[in-house]
């Protein structure tokens, strides 16, 4: 299933490439795109839309769909204590 997800607060120094290898370690699906826009009022971050093949075989892909039905954002841990938060595009 097609799905457009956002990580709404992200740091600007964040690459896309750093992004799309944790979110690959994630196995929730295939990354169909990865994109970056500045937020509105702040230049140390930067919003991430993400759309994902997710795939609902795995475990992770389940997980992410039954997160993503019942508006239930997913963490994503890319450092031992440092995670960022992913929702349901709108």
């Amino acid at each position: 299933m097609n799905t457009t997800l956002c990580i709404p607060r992200i740091k600007s120094k964040t690459n896309k490439r750093f992004i799309e290898s944790t979110l690959n370690r994630c196995k929730f699906g295939k990354i169909n795109s990865i994109v970056e826009r500045p937020l509105y009022n702040n230049n140390d971050y930067k919003t991430v839309t993400i759309r994902l093949k997710i795939d609902t075989t795995t475990e992770y892909g389940e997980n992410l769909m039954l997160n993503i039905k019942n508006g239930i954002s997913t963490k994503i841990v890319y450092d031992k204590y440092d995670f960022w938060k992913m929702v349901i595009a709108h």
